[in-house]
C-alpha cells in the first residue's frame, strides 16, 4: 500500500504498458527517459524513431542541473523542518495530484479546516479523516488548502465584444459563472501523539529548496478529476473526404463580398437577420459560390433551407458541390483560416473541417484576413445553450419554488455538463436497495485501502453524503465556510471506467449512463466477493407467447437469460388527442412567420394518452415469414421487478436533417400503475402447444445494441434489424446507409426478422459462433459479449485486454429475477430539456415521504407541480 500510494510504480507502470504494445525494453527507457512517464507521447516518440541504430536507443539523456533552491538549513522554519526533509516528495508532471476534494469524504477545500493534501501521498484528506489516513499511510507532511468565496466585484454595464473563436466563447460565458476565492495555505507537520506544527506560507516565507519544491509541484499540478472546458466543448470534426479535390467553377468576375451587409440569398434576396425577408444564417457554397440560406427548423425558425435546395438542385444535375461554409464565422487563423463549414455530402452530412478553407475562399475573393467574426459558431450556440439552461415547463419556470434541505435533500454541483450523472445519481439513491449497500454507514470506506482507485468506497462516501443532510443547508455568506452541496469529481472519473464518452465533459445520455453505471457496480461488487446484485432491484423478462396462424397453435417463450432494465415505450404520434388543434397552430404561426411577426398565442403541444401508447407497444406482431405459416407474436411481463424503470423513446431521427431530434410531445404518467393485465400466461385451457420443430427460424447474428441506435433515430425496427444482417453487423453507420439506401423498396420496412436462438447468458448466440470461430473459447467470448453489449468488435477487444480472464465464471444467471405483483406507484423520473439527449439540460424529481422534491443540480426545492407528462426515464415503486 506504501509503494501504491506514494506513486513509486508509476515508471514501471509506463514501462509496462509500452513493452505491451511491443516495444523493446530499451525503446521504453529510452522514450520515458526523453518525454517523461505518459505512455501515450513516449509511444510516439517510439514511432517517430524507429530508423534509429541499436546505440542510439541505448544513449540516455543527460539530465539537466536541477536547481535545488534553497539550502536545507534556510529560512526561519528550519529546525522544525529538519526532522521531515526525506518525508517531502515532488508531483512528477501528469501525476495524480487530489487537490479538490477528500478522497474519505464531500470534505474540500471551502470546508471550515480546508484540505489537507499529503505531500507524500498526494491524496487530499478532510480534517475529521486526518486521523485515519495517518494511520494507514503513516504520513506526517501536508499542505492545507483552504478557501473562502469573495463577494463579485461590481462592475459598470459595458458592450461585451463578439467572441472570435471557441476559447472566447467559453472565457465570456464561464468568467460570469465564476466564483473567485481567497485562498490560505499552510502548512502543516504531524509530530509525536498528532501533535501538529503550523507554519503560514501568506508571507512566502523562506524555505528549504525540496519543501518549496514539493509545495510547488503541488499547487502547478492540475487536480486529478480537472476537466479542460475548451478540450471538451471543441467540435469532434473531421476533415472532409472532399476537401482536397474541391471543385471550384470559374468565377467568371463573380465574386463574394467582405462585407456583411452586401450577403444575400441568392435565391430569395433575404439578408441576414430575423425579420420579414431575412433568413437567420447565410451559406457560401465552395464550388460555385452560391450564397443560400440555412436550415429550416421543425417549427418554422430559422433558416430558409435555400443552402440545402441549392445543393440538391446541383446534385439532379449531376454536380457534387458539398462544401458550404456559414458567414460570419469565418476569421483568419494563423497561416490558413477557419470557420464553420457544413457538408452536405449523403456519407457526411455534417460540421467538417477544411484544411484548404484560406484558398478555397480566395478563389471567390474573400479575404480571412478582412473578416471579423460576427456570427456565433456552432459550437458556441451549443455552449450558449448548455450554460444558459432552457428554463420551461420541465423546470417548473415561474414558479416561487421552496428550498428544501436536511438528510436526502442534498444537491449535486455540476462540474461541466455533469447534470445526466447527478440526476441518475438522485434516482438511485433514493430506494432502498442503493440505501441500505452504500448509505447507512461507512464501512467501505474505512475499510477500503485505496480510497482514492475504489468505486465502492466512493460510491459510500457519495452516499453518505447525501443522505445525512451535512451538506444540506442555506448558502453561506461569502467569506464563510461552505460545504453546502456535494462535487463528485472523483466518483465521476472512477465511475468512468474506460468510457472515452462518460470520461469527457461532453454532455451524455442519461440512460446510457445509467447502463453503464449500473455494470461498473456490477463489477466492482463481484471483484469485491460482496455477493450484492443491485441489478436484481430492475431486472425482469419479457414472455413471447407465438401462434401458428395455420394451425393456431402456440408456444410460449421466456428466456430468463434475456434480463431487462428499462421497460421502453414508443410514442405512437398517429394517436395523438389534439391533431387537428394542434395543425391549426401550427398553420397559423407559419403564416405569420410569413409575414415577419411571432406567433403570441398560447402554444399547442400534441398530446398522447398513457394508456394508448402502453397498448401500442403491447400490440401483437405479424410474422408472416417465420415458422410454416407465419406467426403471431405476443409479448407479456414474465415477471415483475421490485422497481420498474420506464423510459419514454422521446427522440426519433429526422430524415430531412439528418439529425436526431426530440418529438414534442406530452404523455402525461399515472402516479398508480397496473400491469397485471399485461403478465405472460403460460399455456391455457383450450390452446394446443405448438411442436417443437415448428418455431421461429433463427436468424443470422444481430446487434441489438446497433438496432436500438437505429431505432432511436427514427428508423422501422425491422428495416432496422433487415439492414444490421445485410451489413454483416458493421455498425450502425454501415447500417443506416444501407436503411437510406433500401427506402424505396416495395417491401420496406420488410418483414420483421425472427429473433436468433439466444444463447446462455442473453446474448446472441451467431455472435458466439463468430468469435468462437476466431478460436477463442466459448466460455470466454461469452464473457466478452456480455461485458459489451453484444458487440462483437469490442469483444475482441475485450478478450485481448484480459488476457487471463477464461469466463468460466460467466456461467448463465441461476439466481431467479425477483417477481411481485404488477401494481406500481411513482416515486421519481428524470426530465430532460433540450434539442437531444446529448446536449440540453437533465434534472430528477423525487418523491420524499410522499412531497415531490426538485433536484436541479445543486439546487433542491420542494415541486409544485411535478411535470409527470415531460419525463424521459421514470422510476416506478412495486406496492
Amino acid at each position: 500500500y506504501q509503494r501504491r500510494v506514494r506513486g513509486l510504480d508509476s515508471t514501471t507502470m509506463a514501462e509496462s504498458m509500452l513493452t505491451a504494445m511491443g516495444f523493446t525494453q530499451q525503446q521504453a527507457a529510452k522514450a520515458i527517459a526523453e518525454v517523461g512517464e505518459n505512455p501515450e507521447a513516449a509511444a510516439e516518440f517510439v514511432m517517430a524513431n524507429l530508423d534509429q541504430p541499436p546505440e542510439w536507443w541505448a544513449q540516455m539523456p543527460v539530465a539537466a542541473v536541477e536547481d535545488t533552491g534553497a539550502p536545507d538549513d534556510a529560512g526561519e522554519h528550519a529546525e522544525a523542518l529538519k526532522p521531515y526533509l526525506s518525508k517531502f516528495r515532488v508531483a512528477a508532471k501528469g501525476a495524480g495530484v487530489y487537490k479538490e476534494e477528500c478522497v474519505y469524504s464531500c470534505a474540500r477545500c471551502t470546508s471550515e479546516h480546508g484540505l489537507f493534501v499529503g505531500l507524500e501521498s498526494f491524496l487530499g484528506v478532510g480534517d475529521a479523516w486526518l486521523a485515519h489516513h495517518r494511520s494507514r499511510a503513516h504520513e506526517d507532511v501536508f499542505l492545507n488548502i483552504t478557501r473562502r468565496r469573495k463577494a463579485p466585484e461590481e462592475k459598470e454595464d459595458a458592450d461585451v465584444p463578439a467572441a472570435k473563436s471557441v476559447a472566447d466563447a467559453i472565457s465570456q460565458i464561464t468568467k460570469e459563472a465564476r466564483v473567485d476565492y481567497d485562498e490560505k495555505l499552510t502548512l502543516v507537520l504531524f509530530g509525536e501523539d498528532a501533535q501538529r506544527t503550523l507554519i503560514s506560507l501568506d508571507d512566502n516565507p523562506l524555505l528549504p529548496g525540496k519543501v518549496q519544491k514539493s509545495i510547488d509541484s503541488v499547487m502547478k499540478a492540475n487536480d486529478v478529476g480537472r476537466q479542460d472546458d475548451l478540450k471538451d466543448w471543441q467540435p469532434d470534426l473531421k476533415e472532409s473526404r472532399y476537401a482536397r479535390e474541391l471543385e471550384q467553377v470559374a468565377t467568371e468576375g463573380k465574386v463574394a463580398s467582405c462585407n456583411p451587409a452586401d450577403w444575400k440569398c441568392g435565391k430569395t434576396g433575404a439578408t441576414m437577420g430575423k425579420g420579414e425577408n431575412q433568413t437567420e444564417s447565410l451559406w457560401l457554397n465552395l464550388s460555385d459560390g452560391f450564397i443560400g440560406g440555412g436550415r429550416r427548423n421543425w417549427d418554422g425558425t430559422g433558416g430558409n433551407n435555400s443552402a440545402l435546395e441549392h445543393y440538391e438542385d446541383m446534385k439532379s444535375l449531376g454536380k457534387e458541390y458539398p462544401l458550404s461554409v456559414k458567414l460570419g464565422t469565418i476569421t483568419a487563423d494563423g497561416d490558413g483560416a477557419v470557420g464553420d463549414v457544413f457538408s452536405y455530402a449523403a456519407d457526411e452530412g455534417d460540421m467538417v473541417i477544411d484544411p484548404l478553407l484560406k484558398e478555397h475562399l480566395a478563389h471567390w475573393g474573400i479575404d480571412a484576413a478582412a473578416l471579423d467574426k460576427t456570427e456565433k459558431t456552432i459550437a458556441e450556440m451549443e455552449l450558449d445553450f448548455n450554460y444558459q439552461f432552457e428554463w420551461g415547463r420541465v423546470l417548473e419556470d415561474g414558479k416561487e419554488l421552496e428550498p428544501a434541505y436536511g438528510p436526502g435533500l442534498t444537491g449535486l454541483i455540476n462540474m461541466g455538463n455533469t447534470c445526466y450523472m447527478n440526476s441518475i445519481l438522485q434516482l438511485l439513491f433514493s430506494i432502498e436497495p442503493f440505501i441500505a449497500t452504500y448509505g447507512t454507514n461507512l464501512d467501505l470506506v474505512t475499510a477500503s485501502t485505496s480510497p482514492h482507485t475504489d468505486l465502492r468506497c466512493q460510491l459510500n462516501k457519495i452516499a453518505h453524503g447525501m443522505l445525512s443532510g451535512n451538506h444540506s443547508a442555506v448558502q453561506p455568506p461569502f467569506g464563510m465556510p461552505d460545504e453546502v452541496g456535494i462535487r463528485p469529481k472523483l466518483f465521476k472519473m472512477l465511475a468512468a471506467g474506460s468510457s472515452e464518452e462518460f470520461k469527457s465533459g461532453s454532455q451524455q445520455d442519461a440512460v446510457d449512463y445509467l447502463y453503464h453505471l449500473l455494470t461498473q457496480i456490477e463489477r466492482a461488487e463481484k471483484g469485491a466477493g460482496s455477493g450484492v446484485n443491485l441489478d436484481g432491484a430492475f431486472e425482469f423478462v419479457m414472455q413471447d407467447r407465438l401462434e401458428c396462424n395455420q394451425t393456431k397453435k402456440v408456444k410460449y417463450n421466456t428466456n430468463m437469460q434475456d434480463r431487462r432494465k428499462t421497460f421502453d415505450l414508443k410514442i405512437p404520434m398517429h394517436l395523438c388527442k389534439n391533431q387537428a388543434e394542434y395543425e391549426t397552430y401550427s398553420a397559423k404561426c407559419d403564416e405569420i412567420k410569413k409575414q415577419g411577426g411571432k406567433c403570441e398565442d398560447e402554444p399547442v403541444v400534441r398530446r398522447v394518452e398513457f394508456q394508448d401508447a402502453l397498448e401500442f407497444n403491447m400490440q401483437d406482431a405479424d410474422l408472416p415469414d417465420a415458422g410454416k405459416g407465419g406467426l403471431t407474436k405476443r409479448t407479456r411481463f414474465g415477471t415483475f421487478p421490485p422497481y420498474l424503470l420506464l423510459q419514454v423513446m422521446r427522440y426519433e431521427f429526422d430524415m430531412s436533417t439528418m439529425t436526431s431530434h426530440k418529438l414534442e410531445v406530452d404523455l402525461p404518467m399515472p402516479d398508480n400503475l397496473d400491469l397485471n393485465p399485461y403478465r405472460g400466461t403460460g399455456l391455457q385451457e383450450g390452446e394446443v402447444e405448438m411442436d417443437e420443430d415448428v418455431t421461429v427460424t433463427p436468424a443470422p447474428a444481430c446487434n441489438p445494441a446497433t438496432v436500438a441506435q437505429l431505432v432511436e433515430m427514427g428508423f422501422p425496427e425491422s428495416a432496422c434489424k433487415k439492414a444490421v444482417i445485410e451489413t454483416g453487423n458493421n455498425g450502425a453507420e454501415a447500417a443506416m446507409a444501407w436503411v437510406m439506401e433500401h427506402m424505396e423498396d416495395a417491401a420496406f420496412p420488410f418483414a420483421d426478422e425472427p429473433a436468433a436462438a439466444p444463447a446462455a447468458g442473453g446474448v446472441d448466440e451467431g455472435a458466439v459462433s463468430m468469435l468462437m470461430a476466431m478460436g477463442f473459447e466459448r466460455p470466454k467470448c461469452l464473457k466478452a459479449l456480455q461485458q459489451t453489449g453484444g458487440d462483437q468488435e469490442r469483444a475482441v477487444d475485450w478478450i485481448f485486454s484480459h488476457p487471463d480472464d477464461s469466463g468460466a465464471d460467466e456461467a448463465p444467471a441461476t439466481v431467479q429475477p425477483n417477481d411481485g405483483d404488477g401494481k406500481y406507484e411513482l416515486v421519481g423520473f428524470v426530465s430532460h430539456v433540450g434539442r437531444n439527449t446529448s446536449c440540453g439540460h437533465y434534472v430528477a424529481h423525487i418523491k420524499k415521504d410522499g412531497k415531490w422534491i426538485f433536484f436541479n443540480d445543486e439546487k433542491v426545492v420542494h415541486s409544485q407541480d411535478p411535470p409527470r407528462d415531460c419525463g424521459y426515464l421514470y422510476l416506478y415503486k412495486q406496492l
